[in-house]
């Protein structure tokens, strides 16, 4: 699963030529903006992900991040 070793995926292949399709980064996006990890949002972005994705609910990265309680993810960087 790849949500259970995010972090770990994460700092293993960083900077290696990973193929990860769009659609799981997208997924990996929205479940980081809902979580408030900037760290892994930035991972998602640098990997192609699409920050105007939507989930089953309707809800974009934006709308998770800015409900959640780290609003560190809306900020520019």
């Amino acid at each position: 699963m790849i949500w259970a070793t995010w972090g770990t995926v994460a700092e293993a292949f960083k900077g290696a030529p990973v193929e990860i399709s769009t659609d799981r980064m997208s997924k990996a996006l929205i479940k980081a903006s809902r979580e408030g990890t900037l760290s892994h949002v930035l991972v998602a972005l640098e990997s192609g992900a699409n920050p105007n994705g939507v989930d089953s609910h309707g809800m974009t990265p934006a709308i998770y991040a800015a409900c959640g309680t780290s609003t560190e993810c809306l900020a520019p960087h």
